[in-house]
């Protein structure tokens, strides 16, 4: 017998729970559960049955069962975004406040990554409920001949890509606080529109990100105070967004995506408030499975490693001289 919910699974959830209480976003993101809708999204009861019953399949325990049902009944639900004391209706997602392709990025605070649909869904919520580990993704696949059989379960997501319905709003929450700071207008011209009050306090919480990750030795922010990429601390352009075809190799380059400043893992969940910057994909790419203080260090030696090798070139070159 083998159990789809795992210790790190429980360990994740604990520590959400504990941030959802402690954190400051308690105090400044509204954060009121939404009622599932086409509209505003979420997963549907019919979804999560569906899934459910393909688990059953592949012989969850009525244990499991139990756990993943409550979680998809408290933790697997939209969260408003918006700031604490808004007007009007509570909104989750919030692309509709945003121009394309900015919207596309905005969505992807609630999207896992793609799957190939046997076990992994492909661009679900990342607080869809059933959420495993790779290793048990794998098992899954391999003990049921799940490729050559032609089944596409659709039935869970990686666990290092998962959050609760609160963290995804959270990262939500902080994405629209970023893009405050960037040296262009993010925002659609037309009804869809957030009032002053609602844009001043995401203008308030991008602050409070700047000297956090100014205090964790990361410079979010160019010399203007405009939105950069960490790494090469270039301002973050607006083209960076989703270039198109015709975009530059430049642009291509430096499309943008999320960077986790401590990589994900399967012990906590990393997509999560306080966790996510904006990246170009050329930094994005080098810093890969390291958190931002390590790259930090890492580069610190190969440049230092590179001077030295510089500074001893003509020893170098006697010896390999004939």
């Amino acid at each position: 017998m083998f159990y789809l919910v795992t210790q790190e699974l429980i360990s994740c959830r604990q520590i959400a729970l504990a941030f959802e209480k402690d954190s400051i976003y308690s105090k400044v993101m509204c954060a009121k559960s939404i009622p599932i809708t086409k509209k505003t999204g979420g997963t549907t009861e019919e979804r999560y049955q569906t899934a459910r019953k393909h688990n059953l399949l592949l012989g969850m325990t009525k244990e499991d069962d139990n756990y993943f049902d409550d979680f998809y009944r408290t933790d697997c639900r939209q969260r408003c975004c918006l700031p604490l004391g808004h007007s009007g209706p509570c909104q989750a997602p919030l692309m509709k406040f945003y121009k394309d392709p900015i919207a596309n990025k905005v969505k992807d605070a609630q999207q896992a990554p793609g799957g190939d649909d046997i076990i992994t869904s492909n661009r679900a919520f990342n607080f869809f409920p059933f959420q495993l580990p790779k290793a048990l993704i794998t098992y899954l696949r391999d003990q049921f001949d799940m490729k050559k059989n032609k089944l596409k379960y659709r039935s869970a997501i990686p666990l290092k890509r998962a959050t609760t319905g609160y963290g995804s709003a959270t990262v939500a929450f902080d994405l629209a606080a970023l893009l405050t700071l960037g040296n262009f207008n993010p925002y659609k011209n037309d009804r869809c529109k957030f009032d002053d009050y609602v844009i001043n306090a995401y203008k308030e919480h991008a602050k409070y990100l700047i000297i956090k990750y100014l205090q964790e030795g990361h410079l979010i922010v160019d010399e203007n105070g405009f939105l950069a990429d960490p790494i090469s601390y270039q301002t973050i352009q607006e083209e960076w967004f989703g270039p198109g075809e015709n975009a530059s190799d430049h642009s291509k380059q430096h499309a943008i995506q999320f960077s986790h400043v401590n990589p994900i893992s399967e012990t906590e969940y990393g997509t999560i408030g306080g966790n996510i910057l904006l990246m170009p994909k050329i930094s994005n790419a080098t810093q890969a499975d390291v958190s931002l203080t390590e790259y930090y260090k890492l580069k610190e030696r190969e440049v230092a490693m590179r001077k030295e090798m510089n500074a001893r070139k003509e020893e170098f070159a006697a010896k390999y001289t004939k």
